[in-house]
């Protein structure tokens, strides 16, 4: 039994030096990694600064992508301007003259509220034509798909079936 006894005096436990250097390796490495994780440099405050730098890229995005959508409708409706209003311009008939929106053709203009003169012009067929008294007049050399050209004197023709032509 002695021999027992003394193997186990010679087997020797962790010493009160060995136990306190761990302990001091343990705290440096504690304190390394609380100074990466909440330090200046540090885990955190970079995920913070990241986290300004995506939303701060996605503002831009979307920034980028409004002008973008505003230069592609801008390119889309080039020439259009809805705010301004469509120009009205004049021609005359035989001393007469009307006025009309740029562009119109015979027809539209017959069936628009620029026909307001006192002659009540109408489209019969292709053609352009009134009746004043007993007569008919009749634009001449024109369709009633044509445009109206602006400042143009156009004239009529007359066609007399009794009584005086005003």
């Amino acid at each position: 039994m002695n021999k027992r006894f003394e193997k186990s005096k010679n087997n020797k436990g962790i010493t009160l030096v060995a136990l306190v250097i761990t302990i001091i390796v343990l705290l440096i490495l504690a304190g390394v990694t609380l100074s990466m994780v909440l330090g200046p440099n540090g885990i955190i405050s970079r995920s913070k600064d990241a986290k300004e730098q995506t939303e701060q890229a996605a503002l831009n995005e979307q920034t980028m992508l409004h002008q973008a959508d505003n230069f592609i409708n801008e390119q889309l409706n080039e020439g259009e301007n809805p705010e301004e209003p469509p120009k009205e311009i004049s021609f005359i008939i035989s001393l007469e003259t009307y006025t009309e929106q740029e562009g119109m053709t015979w027809e539209e203009w017959v069936n628009s509220s620029y026909n307001n003169n006192q002659i009540v012009w109408q489209v019969s067929g292709s053609s352009i034509s009134a009746t004043v008294a007993s007569a008919g007049l009749r634009i001449d050399n024109v369709t009633s798909t044509d445009v109206i050209i602006a400042n143009y004197s156009y004239t009529y023709t007359a066609s007399h079936s009794g009584g005086a032509i005003d």
